[in-house]
């Protein structure tokens, strides 16, 4: 091998990471847990406040190697010396950092961090842009949990975009940037699920891709860092210490001549197959330096953080429950109004509001309020079957908490009973006959009157029964009866009876067959 940097570089990576783990021993194990526990652990603590140490952090690491780099491509000599090409790499990371610091206005409504000082060392470099863009983006996943649409702006040179599906959220910012005769371009790509696949993975990609170079000159420099794999949740909805990602570090100079300096590997790091776990050096110049092979190691670390990160982003529309539909059901299906001790059988059925599949895991149920539900405060497989008795008296209430947990996420949902006497106001009739009476319970006898005739109505079910009338018009006798059937909910409903009704004249009896309509309108109770 040409570089002999990567000698250091694998035994830096033995000791401080899983990628040499070449096979499955309880050691390898441990070693490959502990090192993804420890970076997922401090991705999942990096809040919008943290953007700017991170963002100082890569452009500490990286900036070493820009200079590396400029030498190997001639920009020092293009830009008249490395005092003036230190000059012009100052000036450039300055304009980074302004542009990575002027994303907060540009999606106003979608990012809200304050407090962060403009004025900082040298700039941003090309990661430590990234980086900044990258943690503060992190507000996107709450802000977009449960929106979709295109949201994009560009001005200046800088263009912002970001994708909200109900898949996940892809971001891309890309700066173009000079200063004096050195211009740059910058881009930053995060995109993460926001809901886990059947196997409870989501997807996490990271990339920061850095130019350099000066118009007219054969030589410049690029830097090119991607992260991409997935995380885990298991069966609680919690994610896991497991990862399995790949990572893609390339560095080059170019200085039109055929020769440069760059360094191009590949990291394969995995908990769930350790076979996988590797570093391949793709192509590596005997310009690189020691110095330069430790940076990528770092930038690789770094890359990696950030998708870690982009997953953890992943965590909040899981935990707010947008990831999973819970909608139980109960037989009967009438929860208000139902008699004392009406007892009822409950199917809690969790699905992926992905694909509609069932998700598995379990749920739990919670009673607030009588009288008793089985099993309580118990994890039951899904789909989960409760049994339930409403309280034994009339006007209680009491409501059932369900939480389902999954690798698919976390689903919600709360059923509420009473046995209130449901009251309602009749309000119709037919023709010059128009009655208006309180309706106490539609289970129970009920009449409806109005001027000369008491309609009176046996229920033989909440949705129907029959009916009979009698009364007089001006001395003309009137009566009837058939049957009448309610469709009533929440916001009240209505009632129809149809029969023959009859009239007594000095002429005789006459009879027709007709129906009248009650508009059913909800009101207090009648009490105990």
């Amino acid at each position: 091998m040409a570089l002999k940097a990567f000698g250091l570089v694998m035994g830096l990576v033995a000791g401080t990471a899983s990628l040499l783990l070449a096979g499955c021993s309880p050691s390898a194990t441990d070693t490959a847990r502990k090192e993804a526990e420890a970076q997922l652990a401090e991705a999942r603590k990096i809040t919008p406040a943290d953007a700017e140490r991170y963002a100082n952090k890569a452009t500490d690491l990286e900036y070493p190697l820009y200079r590396s780099l400029m030498k190997a491509g001639r920009l020092d000599e293009a830009l008249g010396g490395p005092q003036k090409a230190e000059e012009a790499l100052h000036g450039l990371m300055g304009e980074f950092r302004h542009a990575a610091m002027g994303t907060r206005a540009d999606l106003p409504r979608l990012i809200k961090v304050g407090g962060l000082d403009e004025q900082h060392g040298y700039g941003l470099s090309g990661l430590g842009a990234s980086a900044f863009v990258s943690v503060l983006s992190g507000m996107l996943s709450t802000e977009l949990a449960d929106r979709t649409g295109i949201y994009e702006t560009g001005s200046d040179g800088k263009t912002v975009k970001v994708q909200s599906t109900d898949a996940g959220i892809d971001l891309h910012v890309e700066y173009e940037g000079e200063f004096g005769e050195l211009r740059g371009k910058m881009s930053t790509s995060m995109a993460y699920d926001k809901c886990p696949d059947a196997q409870g993975r989501v997807h996490v990609k990271f990339a920061s891709k850095t130019s350099m170079s000066k118009p007219g000159s054969p030589g410049g420099a690029n830097t090119n860092i991607t992260s991409e794999g997935y995380l885990f949740y298991d069966d609680n909805a919690e994610m896991t210490s497991d990862w399995d990602m790949n990572t893609h570090v390339e560095d080059a100079a170019f200085n039109g001549k055929g020769k440069g300096s760059f360094i191009d590997a590949t990291f394969q790091s995995s908990t769930v197959d350790l076979q996988r776990n590797k570093i391949t050096i793709n192509r590596a110049s005997s310009q690189a330096t020691d110095d330069d092979a430790k940076v990528v190691l770092a930038q690789r670390k770094l890359s990696e953080l950030f998708a870690a990160m982009a997953g953890h982003m992943d965590s909040k529309a899981l935990e707010n429950g947008k990831c999973v539909t819970l909608n139980p059901t109960t037989v009967p299906g009438k929860r208000s109004g139902v008699k004392p001790n009406t007892g009822f059988e409950i199917t809690a059925a969790p699905r992926s509001k992905l694909d509609g599949q069932p998700t598995g895991g379990t749920v739990t149920a919670k009673l607030s309020g009588g009288s008793s539900l089985s099993p309580e405060n118990t994890k039951v497989p899904a789909d989960a079957k409760f049994t339930y008795k409403a309280p034994g008296e009339k006007n209680q209430k009491a409501s059932i908490s369900f939480e389902a947990r999954s690798k698919r996420g976390i689903g919600k949902a709360t059923l509420d009973f009473d046995t209130n006497n449901r009251a309602y106001m009749a309000d119709g009739g037919k023709g010059v006959w128009h009655g208006n009476s309180k309706i106490c319970n539609l289970s129970e006898p009920f009449k409806i009157t109005g001027p000369g005739a008491v309609n009176e109505f046996t229920p033989t079910s909440e949705t129907g029964g029959t009916y009979s009338y009698s009364g007089n018009f001006g001395g003309i006798g009137v009566f009837g009866k058939g049957t009448y059937t309610v469709k009533v909910d929440d916001s009240g409903g209505t009632l129809v009876a149809s029969g023959p009704g009859s009239v007594k004249t000095p002429m005789g009896t006459y009879t027709a067959t007709d129906s009248e309509t009650y508009k059913l309108t909800p009101t207090e109770p009648c009490g105990p």
